[in-house]
C-alpha cells in the first residue's frame, strides 16, 4: 500500500478505500489477529477472490 497523496480539501479521494479497509478489519480480523505475513496475505486473497 502507499499512501494517499490527494489534493488538499478533496475528502472523497480515499473514502472507498477506507471503507473497504475498515470492512476488511471487520470481518476478518474481529478481536484476533494473523499468525504471520503469510497467513494474512492467503486470508486476504480469498477474501477478496
Amino acid at each position: 500500500m502507499s499512501q494517499s497523496m490527494s489534493a488538499r480539501a478533496n475528502p472523497y479521494h480515499n473514502a472507498w478505500t477506507k471503507s473497504f479497509l475498515g470492512t476488511l478489519k471487520t470481518e476478518m480480523l474481529g478481536d484476533g489477529c494473523f499468525i504471520n505475513d503469510a497467513d494474512a496475505r492467503t486470508e486476504i486473497f480469498d477474501f477478496i477472490e
